[in-house]
């Protein structure tokens, strides 16, 4: 089958812009090459949430004017109304059964395994979310799963107290988890959301909620609940007799498994084609346009599009490869933004602004690889592959995927 797009990356860039495609009626096709980072996300979607100096941003499109002009967000704003692409990317998550809070207009604060405070731009339903770092209550019960050590309850009740609230941690012993409790590696997250998410499970764990949480204003537990969609969380919700909140854990990410495995659906739904375990090899250039792909899985054939995007991510998901002799990328050998030097890519301190975390691939405003000095007419780049952007000093990689990959999705359905 020929195809309009071939989007190399299933994460969510790719899947974000797969869904505006398709949902346009192309023809569209992701060629993942294996799980995406995406469910290792926290349940939360940043959009900028320091800038460069490390100040936290409270209007993170305010903010974008203080970044460096090789960040995405600068690199786009010619040519997209950032904010407008914000307000559609979370009508998409809303379309594909994805409930959000907060918008791009203020930042709100979402809590971490640990306890503590991070400015974010979307946060899913149900997961512990605030306007302000004055938290609404007065003392919580933090309740863990008896077993589970990828939530340090202790940590966050440490933390919560420092932040004025009065916290005690309880282990809950579910009785359907007793025999996962003697097999470690049943014991991770998305194995213990498996079982509480079943509908005989979520009457007993409420109750075992309410009875251990007597003298709190409210609840938090670890994000362990609603792994395939939202309906697992509103019933157990519906059940305990106080505000209950999550938490998110240690990846693997219940949180993140869920919101990759929506998108995927919603994506499969609208008509378009998921190809999992599919390595991208090489691609073929002439005349200035990408001419076809060749995948591991696919040896001898070329797969061919009218118009390829490029959304296999940064240095820790392959998109762009570090020798000992240079930084590439590894498809098309497009121009990567770095120091020359390998001694300059990286700085003494591990708190400090590393150089390597904003390696990447060079793109014009419309989002066309750029190769030799001159732009590919038919291959579009998107997400955290894009140069300029150190998403984990900025909290903005959520914000850079889906962004990006709206605005790369509308310039191809301009070209037609």
């Amino acid at each position: 089958m020929r195809y309009d797009t071939i989007i190399i990356g299933g994460g969510l860039t790719g899947l974000t812009a797969g869904i505006a495609l398709a949902r346009a009626q192309r023809r569209v096709a992701i060629l993942a090459k294996g799980l995406s980072r995406l469910n290792l996300n926290s349940g939360s979607l940043d959009l900028l949430g320091y800038d460069p100096e490390g100040n936290e941003v409270e209007k993170p499109l305010d903010a974008i004017a203080r970044l460096d002009v090789s960040h995405p967000y600068r690199l786009i704003a010619g040519e997209a109304d950032l904010g407008q692409l914000a307000a559609q990317a979370r009508q998409l998550l809303s379309e594909a059964g994805v409930s959000t809070h907060g918008d791009a207009v203020a930042n709100h604060y979402r809590m971490t395994p640990i306890g503590t405070l991070k400015p974010s731009w979307l946060t899913l339903e149900g997961y512990a979310r605030y306007e302000s770092r004055k938290l609404p209550w007065r003392s919580v019960t933090v309740a863990n799963i008896k077993g589970y050590l990828d939530f340090p309850a202790d940590f966050v009740a440490g933390n919560l107290l420092e932040q004025g609230v009065t916290a005690r941690t309880v282990d809950i012993a579910v009785p359907e988890l007793e025999r996962h409790r003697y097999t470690p590696s049943e014991m991770r997250s998305t194995a213990i959301a498996t079982v509480l998410s079943r509908k005989s499970v979520i009457p007993s764990l409420a109750g075992l909620l309410n009875s251990n949480s007597a003298g709190s204003d409210a609840v938090l537990m670890p994000a362990l609940v609603g792994l395939a969609d939202e309906q697992a969380l509103s019933a157990l919700r519906s059940l305990v007799n106080k505000p209950l909140e999550l938490v998110a854990t240690m990846p693997p990410s219940v949180g993140g498994t869920r919101l990759h495995t929506q998108l995927r659906k919603h994506f499969i739904a609208l008509g378009g084609t998921f190809v999992l375990g599919s390595t991208v090899t090489a691609g073929s250039i002439a005349n200035g346009s990408v001419t076809g792909l060749r995948a591991k899985n696919f040896p001898d054939q070329v797969i061919a599009a009218d118009n390829y995007l490029l959304a296999s991510g940064s240095l820790s998901s392959g998109g762009i490869v570090a020798s000992y002799e240079r930084v590439y990328e590894p498809v098309f050998d497009l121009d990567v933004n770095c120091v020359t030097g390998r001694e300059q890519w990286n700085l003494a301190s591990v708190y400090d602004d590393q150089p390597y975390m904003r390696f990447g691939v060079v793109a014009d405003g419309h989002l066309r690889a750029v190769k030799d000095g001159k732009p590919i007419g038919n291959l579009r780049v998107a997400g955290s592959v894009l140069a300029g952007n150190n998403a984990v000093r900025l909290a903005s990689e959520g914000g850079v995927a889906m962004l990006t990959a709206l605005h790369a999705a509308n310039q191809l359905l301009a070209d037609k």
